[in-house]
């Protein structure tokens, strides 16, 4: 091979955290854990490795796969994409009583094409609240995502109401085949309108077809959502569903500056969700930062008796990012001492928690790590025989 260079690079998707960057993600993530803990979340690992049939039901995201691998009885193992099917896992193959409080904090991965340009790396948090039938499990996720964005986002979180069944109840009363019903609401969710517009002309004698011809659009403040709906006709359950999403949304935004907004026309966040969705948005990042719903249906893949759940994700990396953008500089100080003046520059640094020792052989040095690093300069008064001092002098020189 000769003395050719091998440049070690990371695999598609993935990438390394350093600086401002990482501990505004570890800051992000301790704030978080700090309120669960005061709300009396248990915390609850799971391994990062699980057979793959944990995962059956699991539908991935677009373009989206799980990296799986075989252990040594050729078994397909996989690296878990989501953290609420091994919690569903861990409740099935452990004597834990319910109702259970828990949240948790790791990695998820799935693989994406090169050309997609997502991560295949995330960290997330989250809360699984297991089981609760009351619509104030929902609550709970929702004053908590209000909590954060009081304390962390400045109120610039604005959250998405929806329900996962909304969109079947509706098509299974106006649309009676099967194979139509999945290609309307496979239109709707893409909102590649020219489609949807030719699937749903067949229907225009329907009372229902003036929903069907705003479906699409039926997305914004509440108010305005509610003044449509006035104007349409809907199917009985469907009506109900709708106004439970409404019903809930006055109740979000009576939360203390949080905006709220409804959206029945799009995609759950997740499949095996079955009753009311949320998604939270911060303003200036496209995709949703915070997910969530009720999934009263997960655990029967695991147990005989079903249990009533709601949970929700956090996404770390995404929030993280948002943060390091508008948190203001922390003003740093590096301390520059004489061996013989270790106790003053102790003094200093237990007095000023921004400050750190500069780290370096002589004051000159100290000097230009303090320029790079935009950082001040304090340092005790150096004795004209100092080593420090004489070495900082011949510099100069």
């Amino acid at each position: 091979m000769g003395n050719a260079s091998i440049t070690m690079k990371l695999p598609q998707g993935f990438r390394d955290e350093f600086g401002l960057e990482a501990e505004q993600k570890q800051a992000l993530s301790e704030s978080i854990v700090h309120c669960l803990q005061q709300r009396g979340y248990k915390r609850i690992n799971t391994p990062l490795v699980e057979y793959e049939e944990v995962f059956d039901d699991y539908e991935m995201k677009n373009q989206q796969s799980m990296y799986r691998f075989l252990n040594s009885d050729n078994r397909m193992l996989v690296l878990r994409p989501d953290l609420t099917l091994p919690i569903a896992r861990f409740l099935a193959t452990n004597n834990v009583s319910v109702p259970q409080r828990f949240y948790y904090l790791g990695e998820l991965l799935a693989s994406t094409p090169e050309h997609v340009g997502q991560v295949n790396q995330v960290t997330q948090a989250g809360i699984e609240l297991v089981g609760y039938a009351s619509t104030r499990a929902e609550m709970e996720c929702l004053w908590l995502i209000n909590q954060f964005n009081q304390s962390l986002f400045d109120n610039l979180l604005y959250i998405e109401l929806g329900d996962a069944t909304f969109a079947d109840v509706l098509l299974q009363s106006v649309v009676s085949d099967e194979k139509e019903r999945k290609a309307v609401k496979a239109a709707l969710f893409a909102k590649n309108i020219p489609v949807y517009k030719r699937l749903i002309e067949r229907y225009k004698n329907s009372e229902f077809y003036g929903f069907l011809d705003n479906w699409p659009f039926l997305f914004g403040p509440a108010e305005e959502i509610r003044a449509i709906l006035r104007q349409v006709t809907l199917p009985i359950e469907a009506m109900r569903i709708a106004r439970d999403v409404l019903q809930l949304a006055k109740q979000v935004s009576a939360l203390p500056g949080q905006a709220v907004r409804i959206d029945l026309s799009s995609e759950p966040p997740q499949s095996y969700y079955t009753g009311i969705t949320f998604r939270a948005y911060l303003n200036g990042v496209s995709s949703y930062v915070i997910s969530g719903g009720r999934y009263d249906k997960l655990l029967n893949n695991f147990q005989s008796e079903p249990e009533k759940a709601v949970g929700m994700g956090i996404d770390i990396d995404v929030l993280a990012q948002a943060m390091d953008r508008r948190s203001p500089v922390v003003p740093r100080t590096l301390v520059f001492y004489a061996d013989e003046q270790w106790p003053e520059a102790a003094k200093l640094l237990a007095e000023n928690p921004t400050y750190s020792l500069a780290i370096a052989d002589d004051l000159c040095t100290a000097r230009r790590c303090a320029k790079r690093q935009n950082a001040a300069m304090s340092f005790c008064p150096l004795k004209s025989n100092s080593p420090s001092f004489c070495s900082c002098m011949f510099q100069k020189a």
